[in-house]
């Protein structure tokens, strides 16, 4: 690994390639505020794919910019909705960094993010919950049971299918199931039939054999 203070060089094949791409992206140390990791794949694989999904699940905070000789994995970046990707021809990156400058111009990066909020009305007021804090949700007739990552249950009085529409484009949270809606982001691991979530407690959900191959492929972003 190569780093240069915020932005982080990963799984280049040589040292020496990721210090090219270090030296031509120095520049840029100043406009961008928080961490970016370039992370090169050479192909588009189910190993890549893994190890993209755990080091995106560690580094929660981080962003990913996929770096690649091969455009095929292009599709992965957008399929992963990573920051960007740049090609990396022929070992000549100054393509890719003026794409990438012009992209930091229209959409710069914060030290802090806007987190959106799902509110949950109950009577006499309501309550404000983070959507990235949702674990799972699981439907129930006319009422839905939100899992949060501190342990905590709430109950909304609307089936899933509402609120499914209500966090349609909420790119983590995937409906897997007549009755489950599960925060991809937050799987800390898949065993036998079970999720293990990540959060200030560990949070199992048990689930069917055909309900585990759904989170598996969205997982692995098929």
């Amino acid at each position: 690994m190569s780093k240069t203070n915020n932005l982080h060089y990963l799984n280049f094949p040589t040292l020496e390639e990721a210090e090219k791409v270090a030296e031509s992206f120095k520049v840029l140390q100043t406009e961008i505020k928080g961490e970016v990791s370039f992370f090169y794949l050479d192909e588009d694989s189910i190993d890549n794919r893994v190890l993209l999904r755990k080091l995106m699940n560690t580094n929660e905070k981080e962003h990913f910019v996929l770096v690649s000789k091969n455009k095929e994995v292009s599709f992965l970046a957008w399929k992963a909705n990573v920051l960007a990707f740049l090609h990396y021809k022929n070992k000549d990156i100054n393509i890719g960094l003026l794409d990438f400058k012009n992209r930091l111009k229209k959409y710069p990066l914060g030290n802090t993010e806007v987190e959106e909020k799902l509110k949950i009305n109950f009577k006499g007021g309501f309550d404000l919950v983070l959507i990235n804090a949702i674990c799972f949700c699981v439907g129930s007739g006319n009422y839905t049971y939100i899992y949060l990552e501190d342990g905590t249950r709430k109950c909304i009085s609307y089936p899933l299918n509402v609120l499914e529409k209500r966090l349609i484009e909420v790119g983590f949270l995937k409906r897997i199931g007549k009755s489950f809606i599960v925060n991809m982001n937050r799987v800390k691991k898949v065993q036998s039939q079970h999720l293990v979530f990540k959060g200030t407690k560990e949070i199992e959900l048990k689930l069917g054999e055909i309900y585990i191959k759904r989170v598996k492929q969205n997982l692995l972003w098929y």
